[in-house]
């Protein structure tokens, strides 16, 4: 039993008709022709990339996560200093990160980046499995992943030194999960392990667990015994993965936490930073950091959650404080997440003067500006496709009502908080599929009116 069905979508629509094919993996009848297509676009990515950027001191990164990985791999535990245990970051992609140190030495960053380029290749497989999957007999496939393929600041993005890859890779994974029919047993223990990597590589992880339960549990609901069983076992699943993280945060923390990391009441206290608005768009939010580190150095730096509890504090005062600034603010940062420019703007210098914060020497990233017009129409493209989905009830209907509740959840956290474009940049890899679809059938609809006006003899 599927969680998704797939209604039958009458042949009025300009939508092409889903397929109710029972196959298990999201390569299976993807042509060859695909995978070719994307290794080479990965490839042509990449080289770009090395032509830009030419070695790791300039590579796209988070630092914080190499110098996790090192200290793994020179059996200094997880800690940023190589003494003190951290909770602030999530630990599977510095787990990876360390095994590769660990099996490829002095070349791990170029592994690495082959790697990712793997990865970002995969994702461009997976995103025409899942539409060739809903509508074989069409050309949403190709568009969806063709449209992603061009998608610059995505692909980019998946070959910088971060999580964004493998979290992309995953959170595909679960959409295939629980759009195919597959074997419930295993499916649910896949599902589980995927959640659990989602929760682990990034904390909006917890947003999809939620929003996939959530989904599980309403079939559960149905009283449908197979439903009870695959929600059960993927609840038990997620817990095992997720269980040795829970036990290191309670050994050296005291108790383990709702969030994979000690760092949100340090993102909430940045969203609620009055100077988080001189900053964004135009340069990295993550500028502010010294000065919010600053707030709490009264409190040992080995004290992360006494730290933790301080900045929500702190935030809860700034947003008491002036509520309708961080309102408009929260607002503002919900429309620079939708948004096709890439956020950050540029490159800058902050500096404090007299009259607060300023930016010098900015530079617009014109390179990644330039995916613009593609981001307009993915996103565009998406939400016509979606609308199909959900209001016309037409294609996989609960697919879509999932992706949807899904951005909104990361939509509502990144309000809450700060946002880059690269937070939204994993499910544009899901809105690439009703984007494919929503373009195949203005495709089909504009050849359905050729033919109407010039019919064959």
């Amino acid at each position: 039993m599927r969680l998704f069905e797939n209604p039958i979508i009458p042949s009025k629509t300009p939508l092409p008709r889903p397929d109710d094919s029972g196959s298990s993996y999201p390569w299976t009848h993807v042509p060859r022709l695909v995978f070719i297509g994307s290794f080479v676009a990965a490839a042509i990515y990449a080289g770009a990339f090395f032509w830009r950027f030419g070695s790791l001191d300039n590579w796209p990164s988070s630092e914080s996560y190499i110098l996790l990985a090192r200290n793994l791999s020179n059996g200094h535990g997880y800690s940023l200093d190589g003494t003190h245990p951290t909770a602030l970051r999530p630990p599977l992609y510095p787990l990876m990160l360390a095994a590769t140190m660990d099996v490829t030495g002095d070349h791990w960053f170029l592994a690495t980046v082959l790697l990712q380029a793997v990865g970002a290749a995969l994702c461009l497989v997976m995103v025409f499995g899942l539409a060739r999957a809903i509508w074989p007999q069409s050309w949403a496939p190709w568009l969806s992943a063709g449209l992603l393929a061009i998608h610059g600041q995505f692909m980019f993005e998946m070959l910088s030194l971060r999580e964004t890859v493998w979290f992309t890779l995953a959170l595909l994974g679960v959409a295939w999960l629980l759009l195919k029919r597959t074997p419930p047993a295993a499916s649910a223990v896949a599902l589980g392990g995927l959640l659990a990597s989602l929760y682990l590589f990034r904390p909006t992880g917890l947003m999809v667990c939620g929003v996939t339960f959530a989904f599980l549990a309403w079939n559960a609901v149905r009283l449908e015994s197979v439903a009870v069983r695959r929600l059960l076992i993927t609840l038990v699943a997620s817990a095992v993965f997720v269980a040795p993280w829970q036990a290191f945060t309670c050994r050296n923390f005291g108790a383990p936490g709702f969030f994979p990391t000690s760092s949100s009441g340090y993102n909430l206290a940045k969203g609620a930073d009055p100077d988080l608005a001189t900053v964004t768009p135009w340069i990295d939010a993550d500028r502010l950091d010294p000065r919010i580190r600053k707030l709490t150095d009264t409190i040992p730096g080995t004290e992360e959650l006494a730290t933790d509890r301080a900045l929500k504090q702190i935030a809860i005062k700034l947003i008491s404080k002036n509520p309708r600034r961080v309102i408009y603010r929260s607002m503002a940062s919900a429309v620079e997440f939708v948004s096709p420019l890439p956020i950050p703007l540029g490159t800058g210098t902050l500096k404090s003067t007299d009259h607060g914060l300023t930016i010098e020497n900015f530079r617009p990233d014109w390179e990644e500006i330039a995916f613009t017009p593609v981001v307009i129409l993915l996103l565009v493209s998406a939400c016509g496709g979606l609308k199909y989905f959900l209001c016309r009830k037409e294609g996989p209907s609960f697919f879509g009502l999932w992706i949807v509740l899904v951005f909104l959840s990361f939509l509502t956290v990144h309000a809450l908080t700060f946002t880059k474009t690269r937070y939204r940049l994993p499910l544009d890899a899901l809105l690439a599929v009703p984007a494919g679809a929503w373009l195949a059938g203005c495709k089909r609809k504009r050849e359905a009116d050729g033919a109407d006006k010039n019919p064959l003899p």
